[in-house]
């Protein structure tokens, strides 16, 4: 009986998997889990903090089973009015997944270019790698993101490296048909290259709990992140709210 069980929760958390509700992933932090070939995933994501909001209208497309491309359409009030910011291409590419009883384990490559509307910023470019592991009850992702941009020097050099950790719980129990809510606590770092003399280097970290609430193949994900310590010239994270819906077709 004991190994039935086991076969029915692997076979239901694959079936989850391949049906797009199970892509818990941070909202803050980054994860590998890539769309089925064919599949459209849009978007919408909120944030706010100290009177600032911003909006990211996103589609994704699995282009295959293991590479997905998208793009986010980025508005905010940094101007004091509230308006177009720029666009993001992005993709994503799964080259490693291991499967065990009721668990999945991937690693993906991720890169992306930012187009700004403002014409005195310069394109970001950003790529790192993501992993995590999937199961019926425990979550954890890590990633580490690289961004540069080459034309960048002096107190604007905007090279950073991000890394995040998250670690995940599923509270209610495993089925497609029911509602599912897996928490998360992600744990986020941010390290901006340069130096002292220009003004333009330190270190940032910040911790968010967040949650993820999917029903089939929508998903609402949300939480709040808490600035921790800064070094250097990085300014304190700023405490903030997130809030992301979206769904698997």
């Amino acid at each position: 009986m004991k190994n039935f069980k086991i076969i029915i929760y692997a076979w239901l958390f694959g079936f989850l998997f391949y049906s797009g509700a199970s892509g818990h992933e941070p909202i803050y932090g980054n994860g590998p889990h890539v769309l089925f070939k064919g599949g459209f995933a849009p978007g919408i994501t909120m944030q706010s903090f100290s009177g600032f909001f911003e909006t990211e209208y996103s589609l994704e497309y699995g282009l295959t089973n293991k590479l997905t491309v998208g793009t986010d359409l980025i508005f905010n009030s940094e101007t004091n009015s509230y308006g177009y910011e720029g666009i993001k291409l992005k993709g994503k590419y799964r080259f490693y997944t291991k499967y065990s009883r009721g668990s999945m384990l991937q690693f993906s490559a991720l890169a992306g270019i930012m187009f700004p509307n403002n014409g005195e910023l310069q394109n970001a470019i950003n790529m790192g790698i993501a992993a995590g592991t999937e199961s019926v009850d425990f979550y954890w992702f890590a990633s580490a993101l690289y961004l540069f941009n080459p034309n960048s020097s002096g107190a604007n050099q905007l090279n950073s490296l991000n890394y995040d950790l998250t670690l995940g719980y599923r509270v209610t129990e495993l089925d497609y048909y029911k509602p599912d809510l897996v928490l998360f606590v992600e744990f986020i770092g941010k390290h901006k290259f340069g130096s002292s003399a220009q003004n333009n280097w330190g270190n940032a970290w910040s911790v968010a709990p967040t949650l993820m609430f999917t029903f089939r193949n929508y998903a609402l994900r949300s939480g709040v992140e808490f600035g921790v310590e800064n070094s250097g010239a990085i300014p304190f994270p700023k405490t903030n709210f997130k809030i992301s819906i979206e769904t698997h077709i």
